[in-house]
């Protein structure tokens, strides 16, 4: 059913966070982004009384489930390929905006089941030697907070966009932020939790950890990396 990405898409059109949703209708936010994920099923009362809460009319979440692709209960056999990460972060979370010059497609492989995967060639060296240059990575895209608390140590995410800082090292030893925003061209790393958020930490040591809001709040977006394919086994 096309209505909880269309939620989704909804409560991103109000700026509106997951706990913002949860909060306005008076659940918590697991309890909403169950609904989100299909996991609770989305009744007619229920989203009447969340639209009313957003201040959004039937008929324009009507035309956000019209630009929602019907997803097969099967997932298909190829999945996306993407020239880059900036390619990625433009498609990958907004399929109804998807056009006819991203229809390279790899073969879907027996890692990822998730309907919405995608893969991405990777390009630079700051992931070395874990990924180099040219290689494929699979990726599932996370769309709640719910997805991003899963996250453990050490697990290889691609992050697009929103307000982070890097941390640098003075040379007494002692740590110190610098505000920085992460590109909306994408970056690569390895997820890290710290106090009050997380860290994008890179396989080659001559890169700087970026500082990471750890909260779906609509501008972050992150997918996790679930396979990755050698260009040159």
């Amino acid at each position: 059913m096309r209505w909880p990405l269309a939620l989704i898409k909804a409560r991103q059109v109000r700026g509106l966070s997951q706990s913002d949703a949860g909060r306005a209708m008076g659940i918590s936010q697991v309890s909403y982004g169950n609904r989100e994920r299909g996991v609770t099923e989305i009744g007619e009362e229920w989203l009447a009384q969340f639209l009313d809460k957003i201040d959004m009319k039937r008929a324009e979440f009507d035309a956000i489930v019209q630009r929602v692709p019907v997803q097969s209960v099967t997932p298909s056999e190829d999945i996306p390929l993407y020239p880059n990460l900036a390619a990625a972060g433009q498609r990958a979370f907004c399929p109804e905006d998807e056009g006819d010059e991203w229809t390279a497609t790899v073969d879907r492989g027996s890692v990822t089941k998730h309907p919405r995967a995608f893969a991405v060639k990777s390009d630079g060296d700051s992931m070395e030697p874990r990924i180099m240059s040219g290689d494929t990575v699979v990726c599932e895209p996370i769309d709640d907070e719910h997805g991003i608390g899963a996250l453990t140590d050490g697990k290889m995410v691609v992050v697009w966009g929103g307000a982070t800082e890097t941390m640098d090292f003075q040379r007494d030893g002692d740590r110190r932020a610098k505000p920085m925003i992460v590109p909306t061209g994408g970056m690569i790393g390895l997820w890290a939790w710290v106090n009050n958020g997380a860290e994008l930490r890179k396989a080659n040591q001559r890169y700087q950890s970026i500082r990471i809001p750890a909260q779906h709040d609509g501008t972050l977006r992150i997918a996790v990396v679930v396979e990755m394919r050698r260009a040159n086994p």
